[in-house]
C-alpha cells in the first residue's frame, strides 16, 4: 500500500490523511481496560508508543483522562484543547497525532483521519471506526463541550 500524503490542514480535495489504522486497534500490546474511557486512553496511548499504568485503577481513583495522559506522556507533550473547534483539531491529525475527543453521550472515541468533506473517528469500545461528515462531527463535539485531549510526540 503506498503511503498517505500528509498535507497541513486545511486540505484540498482528493487528500487524505489518516493515522495506521493498525496502531488503533486493540492488539495484545495493549491492556485496553474495562470502561470505555479506559479503552480509549489506552489504545491512544499505544498508538503513540506510551503505555500507562492500570489507567482502570487510576479512573476508579478519580483521575480525569487528560491527568491520566499527562501521567503517561514520556517523552511527548499532552494537550488539552478543549474549547477548540474540530477544525482547529484536524491541525494535530494531519500531523499524525489522534485526538481523545468526547462523543455522543460523553463517550470517547479518538479521531484519527479526515479528508476535505469527513472526519475517521475509532470507537474503541467495540474496535469499530466510522466516517462522518466534518459538519456533522463538529455539530457532535460542539454539543458535547468540544472536550479534545492530544498527544503530541517530542522531536
Amino acid at each position: 500500500e503506498p503511503p498517505l500524503h500528509f498535507p497541513p490542514h486545511p486540505i484540498s480535495p482528493g487528500c487524505h490523511r489518516a493515522l495506521a489504522l493498525g496502531s488503533l486497534h486493540h492488539t495484545s500490546n495493549c491492556h485496553c481496560g474495562s470502561s470505555e474511557t479506559a479503552q480509549a486512553l489506552n489504545v491512544m496511548l499505544a498508538a503513540m508508543g506510551v503505555q500507562a499504568s492500570d489507567v482502570d485503577a487510576q479512573l476508579a481513583s478519580g483521575a480525569q483522562p487528560f491527568e491520566i495522559l499527562q501521567e503517561a506522556q514520556g517523552n511527548g507533550l499532552v494537550l488539552n484543547l478543549s474549547g477548540c473547534s474540530l477544525d482547529e483539531i484536524l491541525y494535530y491529525i494531519g500531523r499524525g497525532y489522534p485526538a481523545y475527543a468526547v462523543g455522543t453521550d460523553q463517550t470517547p472515541v479518538l479521531v484519527f483521519g479526515y479528508d476535505s468533506t469527513k472526519v475517521k473517528i475509532y470507537h474503541p469500545s467495540d474496535d469499530t471506526t466510522a466516517e462522518m461528515s466534518l459538519q456533522e462531527a463538529s455539530d457532535l463535539f460542539a454539543a458535547e463541550g468540544n472536550i479534545f485531549f492530544v498527544y503530541q510526540k517530542q522531536i
